[in-house]
């Protein structure tokens, strides 16, 4: 991707293999890294009785969801006390990688819905799969390309949904001067590449 022309990204999504997030940290630093968190909650709901799963996760969530970053931390802090001792390993689950389940908190509030989770990227990837399953063998390589495209294609035109106001414009172009001080930066924040 970089050697094509991807600049120094301000977000990364990834759920938490350990290869993925050191190829992260290798290759793109400066960036935010957003954990999955629709990965983190099977994760943790996993580690939790069923007939308390509800009422838990429903208080991860409120992390996951809060305001900003400050308020998430807090109400983090108040769950882990909460339940440390009754669910240790799905507390622990919880409070692994936390500041980066929350890392969405400081982007603007109207992006967050997108970049919170992988969710968009996967969905993509499992409608390619669906549709190369009715069509298992192709009459040349052009056009399984072409039925890729279309499927990502049809993603993209959703992604389109995304807006931003000049102060969501201003808030990015704050981050991107936190990422990359003292000039590094580009400052090159549009509608096109998406920051």
């Amino acid at each position: 991707m970089k050697r094509r022309g991807l600049r120094q990204p301000l977000l990364v999504i990834s759920d938490g293999a350990p290869g993925l997030i050191a190829a992260i940290e290798k290759h793109f630093p400066k960036a935010d890294r957003q954990r999955c968190i629709a990965h983190k909650l099977r994760n943790i709901s996993s580690k939790l009785p069923r007939d308390v799963q509800k009422i838990v996760l429903e208080k991860i969530k409120a992390v996951y969801y809060a305001a900003n970053v400050q308020p998430a931390e807090v109400i983090a802090s108040h769950v882990i006390d909460k339940y440390a001792q009754k669910y240790p390993s799905a507390m622990q689950c919880f409070n692994d990688d936390l500041p980066s389940c929350i890392t969405h908190l400081k982007y603007p509030l109207g992006h967050r819905r997108y970049i919170r989770t992988t969710n968009l990227l996967e969905r993509s990837f499992e409608e390619q799969k669906r549709r190369t399953k009715v069509f298992p063998q192709h009459q040349h390589e052009r056009g399984c390309v072409g039925l890729v495209f279309a499927v990502l294609k049809r993603a993209a035109d959703g992604w389109i949904k995304i807006t931003m106001s000049e102060l969501e414009l201003v808030q990015l172009k704050n981050i991107r001067n936190l990422i990359c001080p003292n000039g590094q930066s580009t400052n090159y924040i549009s509608y096109q590449l998406a920051a």
